[in-house]
């Protein structure tokens, strides 16, 4: 009988330790999923699980207990509280990673029509100014076959070109490859940071790399705010006149290029940031995972004794051994 105990302790042991080692990567991925960096999420983590390691052992110490009984019975009672209460204070955070990962379906179709969006937005970009580009260089050619306005020699000199077809040409040249590079007046290109920027946060949202999906999120959050302000800071400062003749027969710019807005409607980081950490399966793996560590406490050993009767000579209970 005391080796099916013994047997029956050890099992309780091991299912205790995985429960606390399953806690411990939940409530490290919790939070890592919440925000926190790295090693934060590692320290808070390790502190919950730490906390509620010693809370087992204090359970199994006073469910053990060989004297004054009732006393380690309120202590048991008030630990077994605590415990409750920090399991459910703690819930939150071991339930969200798993919340997030049985949607995850759902968040990589959110994160695949962010980067399409993205990518579309950098191509309305370039065919718009584009076609605002092509729109100058037709007045332009118009313009070198007659008079121009002295408004458009300052535009034609500012802008260093000269109205020849060779040197429209290269100034049609110069601002086409700038647009499809995305190219800021400083000649900073974009494209190619933003493209494998996208290619990146795509592999590692479409593979679900689970300790990769924090830094995908941060990216995503960040990128569709940035491409937008940067094609409208860029649109904002091309040179790209709308240039007609006057009445006179002579080229002049009508009207100068107006900015264009190229808003991103991007949710795939703000869905995974707001998504409520409980679901059914997380509730479902919180309560698990509590009852396989409290396993150990439930299968305990509890002293089992007959309380002495008080002797008239004996005003207290000695919490004396069991008869």
């Amino acid at each position: 009988m005391a080796q099916n105990k013994s047997n029956g302790i050890s099992l309780a042991n091991i299912i205790a330790t995985i429960g606390i080692v399953i806690l411990l990567v939940f409530l490290f991925l919790g939070y890592f999923y919440s925000g926190d960096n790295l090693g934060i999420a590692i320290l808070k983590a390790s502190a919950w699980t730490a906390g509620f390691g010693i809370l087992l052992w204090l359970l199994i110490k006073a469910k053990g207990a060989d004297a004054d009984l009732m006393k380690w019975r309120v202590i048991e009672g008030i630990l077994l509280f605590l415990y409750i209460v920090i399991a459910v204070l703690s819930s939150n955070k071991v339930a969200r990673f798993a919340t997030i990962y049985a949607s995850s379906d759902e968040l990589k179709t959110a994160a695949t029509e962010d980067i399409r969006l993205i990518r579309q937005g950098i191509e309305t970009f370039q065919a718009t100014e584009n076609a605002a580009l092509t729109n100058t260089i037709t007045g332009l050619e118009l313009a070198s076959q007659g008079e121009v306005s002295d408004s458009l020699m300052e535009f034609v000199n500012a802008n260093g070109f000269e109205l020849t077809a060779t040197s429209i040409a290269n100034f049609k040249d110069k601002w086409q490859d700038r647009i499809e590079n995305v190219t800021d007046q400083s000649q900073s290109s974009f494209y190619d940071a933003w493209d494998e920027e996208l290619e990146r946060c795509s592999e590692q949202i479409q593979g679900w790399s689970v300790l990769k999906i924090p830094e995908a999120v941060a990216t995503m959050k960040d990128l569709a705010p940035q491409v937008t302000a940067k094609l409208e800071e860029i649109s904002a400062g091309l040179p790209f006149p709308v240039i007609h003749k006057n009445e006179a027969d002579v080229s002049d710019i009508v009207k100068n290029h107006e900015a264009n807005a190229y808003p991103i409607a991007a949710t795939f980081a703000n869905r995974f940031i707001d998504m409520s950490s409980y679901s059914i399966i997380g509730i479902i793996i919180c309560i698990v995972i509590h009852v396989m560590i409290l396993f150990n406490y439930i299968v305990a050993y509890r002293t089992k004794r007959n309380r002495i009767k008080t002797n008239k000579n004996i005003p207290v209970n000695d919490g004396g051994l069991s008869i």
